[in-house]
């Protein structure tokens, strides 16, 4: 199970198969309990329903509602690094505080599309350019050990 910002499947540029992506309103503290589950999970441990979208599920012992269901080939194809297996099987919004997090707070993969007029050399150059910016600010936050 991956924990997700609100339209994060959107991203991708790919719509759920059944269902919807998870709304803003569920990416908050104490919001209803909802999950998109991954094609293969649908399959696998309900039988390919087509009809499981608004039922109850239990994930480590919490009911969630099942909001949308992710269409067969769907996977994160994101860098080793980052921590993220492709073959999660369900995406349930964070509903952090993201303001109260601390800024060294490091357990969150940041994912992202680059417009048409963006290449990929433009945009590191900028992620890069914002990370120094960050550590020039915060360096309580960004030592070598952090």
């Amino acid at each position: 199970m991956g924990f997700v910002t609100a339209g994060f499947l959107s991203v991708f540029g790919v719509d759920p198969l059944l269902g919807r992506d998870l709304l803003p309103e569920e990416d908050l503290p104490n919001a209803p309990a909802v999950v998109v589950l991954s094609h293969g999970l649908w399959e696998r441990r309900y039988g390919a329903d087509p009809e499981i979208v608004g039922k109850t599920l239990e994930m480590d012992g919490a009911p969630l509602t099942i909001v949308g269901v992710m269409p067969s080939g769907f996977a994160l194809h994101l860098p080793p690094d980052a921590g993220v297996p492709p073959s999660l099987d369900a995406w349930v919004p964070w509903g952090g505080e993201y303001e109260e997090s601390p800024r060294a707070f490091r357990v969150l993969t940041a994912v992202g599309r680059l417009r048409d007029s963006i290449g990929l050399d433009e945009a590191r150059a900028r992620i890069s350019a914002l990370a120094q910016r960050l550590a020039a600010d915060h360096p309580e936050d960004y030592t070598a050990s952090a």
